[in-house]
């Protein structure tokens, strides 16, 4: 089932995408030590990297669409394991996008509003690798459903 490893290099390629955006927005905000300045850095910052983590997103959902009409009527029994290596990519940019907040989070120079904007950041950023790089589950799970229903 080469639709299934499709899916896979395809939400490999979201979660990497959605790491190194993230990873460049936390570093043009870590040396920065005036909170004025932190905020309205930061406001700047997310916008950039919510634009390009977007269209790579839109670009991925493209590609997942043209792969998932070629997928074949009847389910390969390597789907469990797609779904399995699908979630465990999403995990793992999680924890990617958490340890690189908990830096700015962790500091004790950090103020209360710099932590709170970094926390909503950083949950607006997870859902964005949710939706981008956890598409394939829903897929996997489409298939399971349609080859129970059969």
């Amino acid at each position: 089932m080469l639709e299934g490893w499709f899916l896979v290099v395809l939400s490999v390629l979201g979660m990497i995408g959605g790491v190194i955006a993230y990873k460049r927005y936390v570093s043009r905000l870590d040396g920065i030590t005036d909170e004025e300045d932190f905020l309205s850095r930061n406001d700047q910052e997310f916008k950039r990297f919510a634009r390009k983590y977007g269209i790579i997103g839109i670009v991925l959902t493209g590609f997942m669409g043209i792969v998932t009409t070629r997928i074949s009527p009847g389910v390969s029994a390597d789907v469990p394991l797609f779904l399995a290596i699908v979630l465990l990519i999403v995990l793992f940019g999680l924890l990617s996008i958490y340890f690189m907040t908990a830096n700015i989070l962790r500091d004790p120079r950090s103020s209360a509003k710099v932590k709170k904007d970094m926390t909503y950041s950083m949950i607006i950023a997870a859902w964005m690798l949710i939706a981008f790089s956890g598409l394939p589950v829903g897929i996997f799970l489409g298939m399971i459903e349609l080859s129970s229903n059969r």
